[in-house]
């Protein structure tokens, strides 16, 4: 009798011993797994940040770019270039009085 609880015994140690490997397998290939998605997650953020970057330099570009198209349409860069093709300043403006009803569809 104690030979079959031996046996009985000795199976209930293998297949403990079965089961702490295939539990320890799994822990590493987690953690494994775990390590990869920590890894990927912040070459994601170091991207993101890099665009972000470049978007608030493009931004920044485009509002000197924006400032300058502004100061070359001002009236004081624009006053030279007025008097090379001899325009005139407006001092009255007269408007045509027209029938409402001709303007109206």
């Amino acid at each position: 009798m104690s030979r079959s609880i031996s046996k009985n015994h000795t199976a209930r140690l293998q297949k403990l011993a079965i089961y702490n490997r295939i539990l320890f397998a799994s822990f590493i290939v987690c953690s494994i797994a775990y390590l990869i998605g920590v890894n990927d997650l912040s070459i994601k953020n170091y991207m993101l940040l890099d665009e972000r970057r470049r978007a608030k330099n493009v931004r920044t570009e485009i509002n000197q770019l924006e400032v300058k198209v502004m100061s070359k349409g001002s009236l004081i860069n624009n006053t030279p270039r007025i008097n090379d093709l001899q325009m005139v300043k407006v001092d009255q403006i007269k408007y045509i009085n027209v029938n409402p009803a001709v303007a109206m569809k």
